[in-house]
């Protein structure tokens, strides 16, 4: 049994799927300890699985859009630059 109970209230419930989401949550949070219902503890597991993967998924969507939006702004930059350069050629 856990020292603590990771489910037993909001506060400790957003803890452990917080801390899970950056790789230091326990994978036996889901044990039920003296309730031992398998069914339970199975879908439990299956639901901590799959929000773990579904977040994983919005975190690594949001790494490709950031380097998206970044290398965007690189590519205007410059243009705006080799345009810049151009004129500046031009009329010396």
């Amino acid at each position: 049994m856990l020292m603590f109970e990771p489910f037993c209230s909001p506060v400790k419930t957003f803890r452990s799927v917080f801390w899970s989401v950056f790789g230091r949550g326990e994978t036996n949070v889901v044990t039920l300890g003296k309730y031992d219902n398998p069914l339970t503890e199975n879908f439990g597991y299956v639901l901590y699985g799959v929000y773990n993967f579904i977040m994983v998924t919005v975190l690594i969507n949001m790494l490709i859009a950031m380097m998206a939006r970044s290398f965007q702004a690189i590519a205007v930059s410059k243009r705006l630059v080799s345009i810049g350069t151009y004129e500046y050629s031009i009329h010396s």
